[in-house]
């Protein structure tokens, strides 16, 4: 069953990265135990990436409606939304790039009995 979460966490990995190009840098997000591991972490973004996509690989949850929020007075990054109709994708905009300047963030998940998880990794501009 592990083996199986893993190819499919990696077929989506994969799948994120071709779909969204070169110009997204795409992290991996993850539930093991109820404690959230986001990869990689920090999500090193280029002066190229014009957004990060976040994709949940881990059945059973789902993010929050507040999915995904980066610390800041919002002209850095923004738009940040569930991408279309899905509960396992997120979606952050970069507005700007500033080099080396580092950012927290907040993931927020919900599993399927309404409980919340959350995690506050970071993003670092190369």
């Amino acid at each position: 069953m592990r083996l199986q979460l893993t190819l499919l966490a990696g077929l989506a990995i994969a799948q994120g990265v071709l779909a969204q190009g070169n110009s997204d840098r795409a992290v991996n997000v993850s539930v093991n135990n109820g404690v959230i591991s986001v990869s990689p972490d920090p999500a090193n973004m280029s002066k190229n990436h014009q957004k990060i996509v976040w994709s949940l690989a881990t059945a059973g949850y789902s993010f929050a409606n507040n999915g995904i929020v980066i610390a800041g007075d919002g002209t850095d990054y923004g738009d940040c939304r569930k991408q279309g109709s899905s509960s396992t994708v997120f979606v952050c905009k970069k507005l700007k790039h500033v080099d080396k300047k580092q950012f927290k963030y907040d993931v927020n998940l919900v599993n399927a009995s309404g409980q919340r998880v959350s995690l506050d990794p970071r993003i670092i501009n190369d």
